[in-house]
């Protein structure tokens, strides 16, 4: 029996669920203003911003701004249950291992399939303090 793949040197990660059907929305970008969200605490493995790697632009390329949380699906799972909900775009990191950030998450990949579903998920990040003008 294959073992289930591990994190190496989990910390606290705080997401923010964003409510997206409130009226209370900013009237240009649409994000949710002064909402009431749900915020809750995952292990995860942070791997942060690699600003070696490139990515196209109108401009040519720049450095991308893209890192990404690995957790466990168990764990993911059980948060999900409590909170009635599930991850989608823009949904926001808030801290790291306590540390302050600000990282909206663009996409949730599944990886690591054994036993004929995925171990661990990674949430796919861009860094908004990082962000190009």
């Amino acid at each position: 029996m294959p073992a289930i793949p591990k994190l190496f040197n989990p910390v606290d990660v705080v997401i923010e669920f964003l409510d997206k059907g409130s009226e209370n929305t900013h009237p240009v970008t649409g994000e949710p203003l002064n909402n009431d969200s749900t915020v809750f605490v995952i292990k995860g493995q942070w791997v942060p911003v690699d600003d070696r790697k490139l990515g196209p632009t109108a401009g040519g390329d720049s450095p991308t701004n893209n890192g990404y949380v690995v957790v466990k699906a168990g764990d993911m799972e059980k948060i999900l249950e409590d909170c009635g909900g599930t991850f989608r775009t823009g949904d926001r990191i808030v801290t790291v291992g306590g540390a302050p950030v600000d990282a909206v998450i663009l996409s949730v990949e599944h990886h690591a399939h054994y036993f004929g579903k995925p171990q661990l998920i990674f949430l796919v990040y861009e860094d908004k303090q990082r962000g190009l003008v």
